[in-house]
């Protein structure tokens, strides 16, 4: 609840902070009449479907009925609890927190290992601007490779010693314990005996940012020979690997702007293309475009060239992601198919122009579909065609969009040379709704007045009782509302601070919609007499068939009967009657 949370410091923070800014820092918004258009993030939309609205500082997504305040959004964006939102948007205000000592237990770990990965960030770039042997042959080998000074510095590439412990070293003496730097992914347990080891030795560093901008993780790259040739965290709570991806937080504004988006796969990959003029580019965290990230990607743009290494594992990479695309709601996904043996980073460092004509000639997804088939069954017409089709057919039942899909499968067919119908995808199994009974006319009806003009609250809670409704959801609601109205008139933001997800969503698709135009004091007195008579007549009912199971003692309940009777006789008078 607000009030165990520092309800001063929400107020300052929410009245400080401006919803439309802080989500446009993970989604583009386009404008929409009063309110703000995009992807919705929470679900694969492919059309804008979620909704912002600047006056009453309300997120709503009219596809998956995802909604809330700043908050929620960046408690469900970041996997946070509503302590450490609230910490994350005060430090974006600058807004110092009264309330700072109330984080929980949980909270302060957090804060302990983002504190003890940022140390580990400074110490790698510490280390590679060393003036000692071993910097100086790291920064040779990159500057050799083609990367600038300004790209070591502006992406803080690092470097750790071929030593055992010198970062165990260096954050014992900072004050951290082993035990952190292991939950950190920063050391690793010896396996021949007690003590710890450094998990990044001998390797170039390569910083990993969440969405906030936040160092959570680390790739290194071996420095010299040695496997593996890329080693990077493993999943902590700070990290997930299938969420993160490298320059999504420097780049998104630039992916945002051309509504389009080049995925690499490696670190290298991404500073070259970076360097040679194409900012809208993201990587691979080390692995597969997994369904998360691919999710994430989708938020920011529909247009994406897959730009992979050009031998077979790339090539299968390739294919693998473009299924996790396609299902997110890409329109349109192409592939960059390069030589054997050549990568991204290889082609970058031939310029800008090399680089733009290997983007230039990206072929659709159908088209790599098929040549890749012809490539693996190459002297077997019979065999690449039919693999061609085993692949094709996946791909176009992920497709969300039925006019899309209709469009792929005949481009597909159009390369094969054969009837569209062999290429049929097969048919999606209906989702269920999976939506929640509504409540009753009449307690909708009065939920929606209280919501749009909540000065009417006060009113209408002392005529009628949480408990006089029917439907547990919206009796929920009206209780909070009754607290909060004996503090005076409450708004829509401030009455989501006190409700769980179910019933917040509920609360902002009714102020997300657009007000009638209606006498509301007058409205929600009729609606709450409705209300009223509904759950006398309830409980009217409730009581005779009580009686009828106790064997009818009729007497003894006579006078609980003609009270109720007498209640719905006042309420049942017309408005204005006396």
């Amino acid at each position: 609840m607000a009030a165990e949370r520092g309800y001063g410091d929400v107020e300052r923070v929410r009245e400080a902070t401006d919803i439309v800014a802080v989500v446009g820092q993970y989604i583009a918004l386009t404008p929409g009449g009063e309110n703000l258009k995009g992807l919705c993030p929470f679900h694969a939309d492919t059309k804008p479907s979620f909704t912002v609205s600047p006056a009453k500082q309300l997120y709503y997504c009219f596809g998956c009925g995802e909604g809330g305040n700043v908050f929620s959004f960046v408690m469900k964006m970041e996997g946070l609890t509503f302590g450490e939102a609230l910490r994350e948007l005060a430090k974006r205000a600058g807004i110092p927190l009264r309330a700072a000592g109330r984080a929980t237990p949980q909270e302060r770990r957090r804060d302990r290992l983002a504190a003890v990965v940022e140390e580990a960030a400074r110490f790698f770039e510490a280390n590679l601007r060393a003036s000692d042997q071993y910097a100086d042959a790291a920064r040779r080998y990159l500057l050799e490779r083609g990367l600038t000074r300004e790209t070591l510095d502006g992406w803080r590439l690092g470097l750790v010693a071929d030593s055992w412990d010198s970062f165990l070293k260096h954050a014992t003496r900072a004050g951290y314990e082993a035990a952190e730097l292991e939950e950190a992914g920063l050391v690793v347990p010896s396996k021949s005996g007690p003590g710890y080891y450094d998990r990044f030795r001998g390797r170039i560093i390569f910083p990993l940012w969440n969405a906030s901008g936040k160092v959570v993780a680390f790739g290194g790259r071996v420095l010299g020979d040695g496997e593996p040739k890329y080693l990077n965290s493993p999943n902590t709570s700070l990290y997930n690997k299938s969420t993160t991806l490298y320059g999504l937080y420097q780049n998104r504004g630039a992916v945002a702007r051309a509504g389009s988006c080049v995925v690499v796969e490696g670190y290298m990959d991404l500073l070259g293309v970076h360097q040679a003029g194409v900012e809208n580019v993201v990587a691979t965290c080390g692995t597969a475009l997994a369904e998360e990230a691919a999710a994430i990607l989708a938020r920011h743009a529909t247009d994406f060239v897959l730009l992979f290494d050009g031998d077979d594992a790339g090539l299968r990479a390739a294919r693998r992601a473009l299924a996790s695309l396609l299902a997110r709601g890409a329109r349109r996904v192409r592939v960059g198919v390069l030589e054997a043996g050549r990568d991204p980073f290889d082609v970058a460092a031939e310029g800008a122009d090399a680089l733009a004509a290997v983007l230039d000639g990206a072929v659709d997804w159908p088209a790599f579909v098929v040549e890749l088939a012809r490539r693996e069954h190459a002297g077997d017409a019979v065999g690449a065609e039919l693999a061609a089709i085993g692949e094709l057919r996946p791909l176009l039942a992920a497709v969300p969009e039925e006019l899309e899909r209709s469009y792929w499968r005949r481009r597909a067919a159009g390369l094969l040379g054969i009837p569209v119908g062999a290429v049929e995808a097969p048919r999606r199994p209906a989702r269920g709704a999976g939506d929640v009974a509504p409540a009753a006319p009449a307690e909708h009806s009065l939920l929606r007045i209280l919501i749009h003009c909540p000065s009417a609250a006060a009113e209408c809670l002392a005529e009628i009782s949480p408990e006089d409704v029917a439907d547990e959801q919206v009796r929920r609601i009206l209780r909070v509302m009754a607290k909060l109205v004996k503090n005076g008139p409450f708004s829509a933001v401030e009455l989501l601070d006190e409700l769980d997800a179910a019933d917040a969503g509920v609360v902002t698709r009714m102020a997300m919609a657009e007000a009638r135009e209606e006498d509301a004091a007058r409205a929600a007195r009729l609606v709450v007499k409705a209300v009223k008579q509904r759950a006398l007549a309830r409980r009217n009912r409730e009581l005779r068939e009580r009686i009828a199971a106790s064997g009818g003692e009729y007497d003894e309940a006579a006078p609980a009967i003609r009270e109720l009777e007498e209640e719905q006789r006042r309420h049942i008078k017309p408005e204005g009657g006396g």
